[in-house]
């Protein structure tokens, strides 16, 4: 005999460890057995009143489950990587399709424990808007998730496809940035701090992908970022994942994204400011800005920076200016090219000054902070004999103008000349 729905979905239950999400059928049955036995008027349409927003809470509560699911699946909008493609599809589409039925069958049952007056008065409310089950199936173009990101990152033709943008390039990684307007979703939480929400589409990401001498270096280098994330001298990591791939050294690392530019560069823009090319002598950094109040704050920031982390026992071993970046919340710079358009070139001036003018207000959580970034080398040292070999074999490395007088080459580097 074919089995009663009430009956499919308590077997769901029984069988779905995430049926938490799936609409209360039974629940509304019961809501409108006792409506069916209610005789006053007044009684009745207070429980009409009550029925109609559990069913408005219940669809709702399902249209955030089938949302948490699909976050979980690997696509990335656009064609990219479809989300038919997913292994998990098919289950997401029967899941709705099911408390579909659910929904329908319940309100189908309601309407006949009604009466012509109940059914118009319902009609007549003004919260009385349809509601239905989401299409699972129905995501953004301009939308993606951790899962998905992941397999086009690993697949070349795929990342061809995928709007990314190139934020750096070391030795044996290279952080991207998704093109602005790609949000990518994550089943979890964010991760608080920096410009992060919760949940949903999150903030700015910046994506590090590339290879590791190990996954216990890769395991090493997410948990110290995270340490020192957590004591806010580092951007969130949002999430990693070791990938192993053909030479067993691969891993991708998501982290919040912050704002160009660098220490470095950020002087080499001072420098550019103070006068022209001829006044400047030639120089990337001049010497004159290490005596400059601002410049002079921000090291002192730098080397805070650098005492919290050493209070967490972690040695960064690279803490260059290169690696502490600059952060000011909603903005991002994006050095123009030889093909950019009159509007980008303007767009990016704006945008540099708008960073420089919050970089000179000094450190503040409401205009600019510094971050240090790039914990591959990090390690953990405990200890005063660790930290004493720890700054025999390190070192400090900070800003120093004696060491950065133009040349060609360098200003090639650079993107100064």
């Amino acid at each position: 005999p074919t089995m009663k729905f009430g009956a499919t979905l308590k077997a769901l239950a029984a069988s779905d460890a995430n049926a938490r999400g799936a609409f209360d059928y039974k629940g509304l049955k019961k809501r409108i057995k006792r409506l069916r036995l209610e005789e006053d008027a007044a009684a009745r349409q207070a429980a009409l009143r009550e029925m109609h927003g559990v069913i408005v809470a219940e669809v709702s509560r399902v249209n955030q489950e089938l949302s948490h699911r699909r976050a979980n699946l690997d696509w990335v909008g656009g064609g990219v990587l479809p989300l038919e493609s997913s292994p998990g599809a098919q289950a997401l589409r029967e899941f709705a399709e099911l408390n579909a039925t659910a929904v329908r069958k319940g309100v189908k049952k309601l309407d006949k424990a009604l009466t012509d007056a109940e059914r118009l008065e319902v009609l007549g409310w003004r919260d009385s808007r349809p509601v239905r089950i989401a299409d699972p199936m129905d995501v953004s173009r301009s939308g993606a998730t951790v899962g998905g990101l992941v397999r086009v990152l690993q697949d070349s033709e795929a990342r061809a496809r995928m709007p990314l943008e190139e934020l750096g390039r070391g030795a044996f990684a290279t952080v991207h940035a998704l093109a602005p307007g790609v949000k990518l979703h994550h089943s979890g939480s964010w991760a608080s701090g920096m410009d992060a929400e919760k949940g949903g589409a999150g903030p700015s990401v910046a994506i590090k992908h590339g290879h590791w001498s190990s996954q216990a270096a890769f395991e090493r280098e997410v948990a110290l970022q995270r340490a020192a994330a957590g004591a806010g001298v580092a951007p969130c990591v949002y999430f990693s994942r070791w990938l192993g791939g053909p030479l067993g050294k691969n891993g991708v690392v998501g982290m919040a994204r912050l704002t160009s530019p660098s220490f470095f560069r950020w002087l080499c823009w001072e420098t550019r400011e103070l006068a022209s090319a001829k006044a400047r002598g030639g120089w990337l950094i001049h010497p004159s800005l290490s005596k400059q109040p601002i410049v002079c704050t921000w090291r002192a920031e730098a080397r805070r920076l650098l005492a919290v982390l050493r209070s967490l026992n972690i040695a960064h071993r690279d803490g260059h200016e290169m690696n502490l970046m600059f952060h000011v919340l909603d903005n991002h710079y994006e050095p123009p090219t030889a093909d950019s358009s009159a509007a980008e070139v303007a767009a990016a001036q704006e945008a540099k000054a708008r960073i420089l003018t919050a970089i000179r207000k000094g450190p503040g959580a409401a205009h600019a902070r510094l971050f240090v970034i790039d914990f591959g080398r990090a390690k953990t040292v405990r200890g005063r004999l660790g930290w004493a070999i720890e700054y025999l074999v390190s070192g400090r490395r900070l800003p120093d103008p004696e060491q950065h007088r133009q040349t060609p080459m360098r200003a090639r580097q650079t993107g100064e000349q």
